[in-house]
């Protein structure tokens, strides 16, 4: 297979200037851009983050996080490292962070700190609100994720369960467990995949077989540029990304209870409830 390095490579002589530059610093660079954010790299290479977005479609990626996993395996090829099922392991950090083990530590706790917080300052209630009415209007949710998303899904099917939705999980890693799901979808169902990188393609064609169906789209994924955002009736955007793992569940596991939360309170609010109608009447800011 073909690795990130000679693909940039093969493709040099094409590039724009600009271009050009971008792919002297990710050849220089290798180990930085296993962990690298698009905002670090803009300011590093002094690009603008389109110009990144670009040029990682010119090499064929669909996203800045696609081309930084090809880097991560690209790495951990040289290292040889072990592969599971078909992906890297990620056991290592650039060279120059592993000075100091507990400074690098408390670093990377600061990290997901700031991205749970920011996550949390930028909470729109009525938006969590509006996807739990869906919820609640829904026949049957029909939740689905592979990996890690699977422990969001089944904390969100857990929850959902408990508040009298009738809620089914698919693992989108299993065709038994989606041929099974799939006789659940339709009009009048609620289909909620959860997509974070690398987004899973069976994940994605679930949802794109629940919109052929004519059922409602719920996504939880991490940013607008997915693939899922433009599917979807509404989506719901957490951070996910780390340093040494694809995906940290910090800030979803929260999207997770605060939209539970909002369902609790909304079919609650169904029952009768008033001290649930004023709750929700506080949350929404009526």
């Amino acid at each position: 297979m073909e690795s990130v390095a000679d693909i940039i490579k093969g493709k040099y002589a094409g590039l724009t200037r600009k271009q050009k530059e971008i792919a002297d610093y990710m050849l220089s660079h290798p180990d930085d851009m296993c962990f690298s954010t698009l905002r670090n790299l803009r300011r590093e290479i002094r690009v603008s983050e389109m110009t990144i977005l670009n040029f990682c479609t010119t090499l064929g990626y669909a996203n800045f996080n696609e081309l930084k996993y090809a880097f991560r395996a690209y790495s951990a090829a040289k290292r040889q490292a072990p592969f599971e099922d078909g992906r890297y392991a990620m056991t290592y950090t650039p060279q120059k962070g592993m000075n100091d083990d507990e400074s690098l530590f408390r670093q990377m706790c600061q990290e997901e700190m700031d991205a749970v917080n920011a996550f949390y300052m930028g909470v729109d209630t009525g938006e969590y609100f509006r996807a739990a009415e869906m919820i609640a209007a829904a026949d049957r949710v029909v939740i689905c994720g592979r990996g890690a998303e699977r422990q969001l899904s089944h904390y969100i099917a857990v929850r959902l369960n408990a508040c009298g939705i009738s809620c089914i999980e698919a693992d989108t890693g299993s065709d038994e467990s989606v041929q099974a799901a799939l006789y659940f979808v339709g009009e009048g169902s609620l289909v909620a995949p959860v997509s974070f990188p690398d987004y899973h393609a069976m994940t994605i064609k679930m949802a794109h077989y629940a919109r052929d169906k004519g059922a409602r789209l719920l996504g939880i994924t991490d940013t607008t540029r997915a693939e899922l955002s433009a599917m979807c009736d509404m989506c719901l955007y957490c951070p996910t990304e780390t340093r040494l793992f694809p995906v940290s569940l910090s800030a979803p596991m929260l999207c997770a209870h605060f939209l539970t939360t909002a369902v609790s309170i909304v079919k609650t609010r169904e029952s009768g409830d008033s001290r649930a109608l004023e709750l929700s009447k506080v949350l929404n800011g009526g």
